[in-house]
């Protein structure tokens, strides 16, 4: 079956890396304080990743919260029980992915621009969770993070026919 197209009404969060020095007793230097962004409480969240794929650290950082529509917000809840996660869970990576995909340039440049340790890197792997409401916090941390596919797998019937008739 073909993956759904991206929830109409979409917007996306962005936050960007902090800015300064943070100084502590004695002069020694403490790790920047992360802003918590807060909660829609109306539309599912999904924390997008990023790491290098060349990198032998292989550390992945959160660069940007997308808040889906109806459509997302559908999938999420049938995915609470173990055949709705089946049924669902891959064509939200998907669905996802083909979003990202879909503006790539625009994501590498803003990938680079917040996360300075990605600035040289040639490749990039994303991926991507569904933020936890009731741990706000949390949203910076990678337990249950999703991979997302290359682009090509994230292409559903329609798009791999269109594909064809324009090669």
């Amino acid at each position: 079956a073909a993956a759904a197209p991206p929830a109409r009404g979409a917007r996306a969060v962005a936050f960007g890396k902090p800015k300064g020095k943070q100084m502590g007793r004695g002069g020694t230097r403490q790790q920047p304080q992360i802003p918590v962004p807060p909660v829609d409480p109306d539309n599912e969240e999904f924390i997008i990743f990023v790491r290098s794929k060349a990198s032998p650290v292989a550390q992945w950082f959160p660069f940007n919260i997308v808040i889906g529509g109806s459509q997302a917000n559908t999938m999420v809840k049938q995915m609470e029980s173990e055949w709705g996660k089946k049924l669902f869970s891959s064509t939200l990576t998907k669905n996802i992915g083909k979003t990202l995909y879909a503006d790539m340039d625009k994501i590498v440049e803003v990938v680079r621009e917040r996360v300075p340790m990605l600035k040289t890197a040639k490749e990039f792997e994303f991926a991507y969770k569904i933020r936890d409401k009731s741990r706000p916090a949390a949203w910076v941390f990678t337990d249950g993070i999703e991979i997302i596919p290359p682009e090509e797998e994230c292409k559903g019937l329609l798009d791999k026919v269109s594909d064809m008739f324009q090669t």
